[in-house]
């Protein structure tokens, strides 16, 4: 113990007398001779909001200077300014790792050439027009070290929260053909068509040219829920108005199902043949992330209705005790599972008939399937509302087209949520108007037309992510079709829209 004691004080007293001995003392007054960059703040300015957030750093990066790629490490901000930032009077701190004078490098104003040799010297107080900062160059403290850097100063040039639309297709079919629905199924766009005699099948993978599938579908039946079509763990499943269960792993052949089927009572877990498939609902994942269809079932004893769930499609359990909640809609309903900001799994079902056969007002919300919560007690923003779709996108929900009663079209062509289903309103039209701008130039002078969404229902709405040339992925909703029951007018035409701010390359939340 004692040797520990003295071996520590001795290495004490050694390091006191290293650090008191001239060669161990760093000369500061050495000019140090490493060039490199460190920081670049921008000055806070009244009348630039959010100029002083810019956050910069070195990336590999490249630009064209007098006609000639090159690529240089950059100092950029990878988080673009928001849009239409003036970046023309700009107060900029650099920090470097040793420096005596920094130079800017411009373009020239009227010509765009640059010339390396003709530059601007930092002072610490300059205002300068980013616009034309092309290089930055720094000398280390040793007026012999230097290191240029390409600078770049990314502004948004384009709206980050605007809708941008765009009509794709005219018309995919001619027939008649008012029982739709579209799906994305094994990398495309498939759209099933019924006219009530026929049924047909239309596939795009873009949603421009749509091929004609129809000779290849096989055993769907005249009397099944087209728009009930849903995928669930690599199928696609829907009902007829029999109660039987069609599937297919292919989008083509289809399969009855019903043979196949079990019933089994939540209540003693006993089987039991009195209940059919009414109508699916969605499929979501339950507190233990099994994912489960869901689905309304029927007693053929005494028509009741009953919640019922399946893990495989084939064994589903009936709660045989409780019926579905009074208001609840039976079909011609708009559902969708999704997760929500907090990550969890939830559902909403909107609209619909209910079992009286009137139309239904109610937004019901769930986390579980067998809780439900009514959000009309709270908010009628809704009204009664049959033949809408809907899709949970930016955090958001949309809600496309839709019919009040008889037959009339909503009076909004879509309506958003943005607290999850509880409250409804008419989407600011500056940034979300579903309309095509057409732009041409006449004698210098721009001219704007547009092209208009018009109001259906009945319509699908389907989200596809495609990659982009920038990098990353720009999110799609598709508006296929749809039909206008007042004028008996089927639509075939395809739009499709996504918010700017979702291909950029990070996101600053909603």
């Amino acid at each position: 113990m004692k040797l520990r004691v003295f071996s520590y004080l001795s290495f004490i007293s050694l390091i006191i007398t290293f650090s008191s001995c001239d060669w161990l003392n760093i000369d500061t007054d050495l000019p140090a001779t490493d060039p490199g960059f460190y920081s670049l703040s921008f000055a806070k300015n009244d009348s630039v909001p959010g100029l002083e957030y810019a956050s910069f750093e070195v990336v590999l990066d490249t630009m064209y200077i007098n006609g000639v790629l090159h690529a240089d490490s950059t100092i950029v901000n990878i988080d673009s300014l928001p849009y239409n930032t003036d970046i023309r009077n700009v107060i900029p701190t650099y920090t470097w790792n040793s420096t005596s004078t920094t130079y800017l490098i411009l373009k020239d104003s009227v010509t765009g050439e640059i010339n390396e040799n003709e530059k601007i010297t930092l002072t610490g107080t300059d205002t300068i027009n980013y616009n034309r900062v092309v290089m930055v160059k720094n000398v280390a403290e040793n007026d012999s070290t230097s290191r240029t850097y390409l600078m770049k100063v990314n502004v948004h040039k384009v709206e980050p929260e605007l809708y941008v639309w765009q009509k794709l297709t005219d018309q995919i079919f001619s027939h008649s053909g008012s029982h739709q629905k579209a799906v994305w199924f094994d990398n495309k766009i498939m759209l099933y068509v019924s006219s009530g005699i026929r049924q047909y099948l239309y596939t795009s993978t873009e949603g421009i040219v749509w091929n004609d599938q129809s000779a290849s579908l096989s055993n769907l039946p005249t009397n099944c829920n087209i728009r009930e079509i849903m995928e669930y763990a690599g199928k696609l499943f829907l009902t007829s108005d029999d109660g039987k269960l069609y599937s297919t792993t292919d989008g083509y052949s289809w399969t009855n199902q019903d043979n196949s089927i079990s019933w089994i009572k939540k209540s003693d877990n006993s089987q039991t043949t009195n209940y059919v498939l009414a109508t699916l609902l969605f499929a979501m994942n339950d507190e233990n992330q099994n994912d489960n269809l869901w689905a309304i079932s029927q007693s053929t004893i005494d028509s009741s209705y009953h919640f019922a769930t399946s893990t495989d499609a084939l064994t589903w359990k009936i709660d045989d005790v409780n019926q579905i909640p009074d208001n609840f809609p039976i079909g011609d309903f708009s559902a969708i599972s999704f997760y929500s900001r907090t990550n969890q799994p939830k559902a909403l079902v909107a609209g619909g008939i209910l079992a009286s056969g009137e139309q239904s007002q109610h937004v019901w919300s769930t986390e579980n399937g067998n809780y439900w919560v009514d959000f009309s007690t709270e908010n009628l923003s809704v009204g009664p509302l049959t033949g809408a779709s809907i899709t949970w996108y930016n955090d958001k929900f949309f809600l496309f087209g839709g019919e009040t009663k008889n037959g009339n079209l909503a009076d909004s062509t879509y309506l958003v949520s943005r607290d999850e289903g509880l409250s409804w309103s008419v989407p600011d039209t500056t940034y979300n108007y579903l309309r095509e701008p057409h732009i041409t130039i006449i004698d210098g002078t721009a001219d704007t037309t547009y092209t208009y969404y018009e109001p259906r229902a009945y319509q699908t709405v389907v989200q596809v992510s495609k990659d982009n040339n920038l990098g990353t992925k720009d999110y799609y909703i598709y508006l296929i079709g749809g039909y206008n029951q007042r004028e008996a007018k089927v639509y075939s035409d395809v739009w499709r829209g996504k918010l700017n701010r979702l291909s950029f390359l990070r996101q600053d939340g909603d």
